[in-house]
């Protein structure tokens, strides 16, 4: 989903992101910059991401949180609805995150729901009450990312955090008592 409500940002990125909402190629090639030169193996997962998103009949839209609301309301009633976030809620007002966390708390009390959250220590903290956990290393450096998994059954809600990692998941260190996730 691309938000339509960025006013406030740059007038460059507000042009580019306006038109990334009509124009799928355009979001393409914003998403592309934003992988490093170095990381080839983010690039073949984007690449890979990109032709799946080709192939599928998938239901597109912009908008903002409460279009996102109604978009996960829709996919609930017809299943089991997953909300992934990645590095993405670090760029939202803390306003935005309130309002972000509102509504799937609106739709977790209505449907099952699960939001899986790749997030900087911070973010997650915000979201959850899981804390920041700042003493979390990954091979003696600081884990600069969080994997969370927020989930509603039945309008109840657990969060468990299941892993630490780099920003952007490159490398991952599943914490003990979670489920290993395949990423395809």
């Amino acid at each position: 989903m691309v938000r339509r409500d960025i006013a406030g940002v740059s007038p460059l990125y507000e042009r580019l992101m306006l038109a990334a909402a009509d124009r799928p190629e355009i979001l393409e090639i914003m998403l592309a910059a934003c992988v490093w030169p170095e990381h080839e193996e983010r690039r073949q997962r984007l690449a890979a991401a990109r032709e799946y998103v080709r192939n599928e009949n998938l239901d597109r839209r912009s908008g903002g949180i409460e279009e996102a609301g109604e978009a996960l309301r829709e996919a609930a009633e017809r299943g089991q609805a997953v909300l992934v976030t990645s590095v993405t809620v670090l760029y939202v007002s803390a306003e935005e995150r309130r309002r972000l966390v509102e509504m799937v708390s609106g739709v977790g009390s209505e449907h099952d729901l699960d939001w899986v959250m790749l997030e900087g220590p911070q973010v997650v903290a915000d979201l959850t009450g899981l804390g920041e956990h700042p003493g979390l290393e990954l091979d003696g450096e600081k884990a600069t990312g969080r994997l969370a998994l927020v989930s509603y059954r039945g309008g109840r809600r657990t969060e468990r955090l299941l892993a630490r990692c780099e920003g952007h998941a490159g490398r991952i260190e599943w914490l003990e008592g979670s489920a290993r996730l395949s990423v395809v």
